[in-house]
């Protein structure tokens, strides 16, 4: 079975199982392709500028080793729910 097709919202030479996902590759109004950088770089900036803190405080709560096994769970958890969102998770052949 095919990924492209013409489903509603899909675009030539695209997967269709993403056309779900094309309203957020287009500019709306006065969002231009670089303001949006711009939002997506501070974005980046507080995420990465809050991980020293709540570093901090996690560690005084629980040992460096159950602190990275947690952290590594929830980044597992949360690419497991994105793959399954977008469609992208697959079986392997038995």
């Amino acid at each position: 079975m095919s990924c492209i097709g013409n489903s509603i919202g899909a675009q030539p030479n695209k997967p269709a199982r993403f056309a779900r996902f094309a309203h957020f590759t287009r500019s709306a109004g006065l969002v231009t392709p670089r303001l949006r950088g711009y939002a997506l770089l501070l974005a980046a900036i507080v995420l990465w500028g809050a991980n020293w803190p709540v570093m901090k405080a996690g560690l005084a709560h629980v040992t460096p080793i159950w602190f990275s096994a947690v952290r590594f769970v929830l980044g597992a958890a949360t690419l497991l729910a994105l793959q399954g969102v977008t469609g992208t998770l697959r079986r392997r052949a038995a």
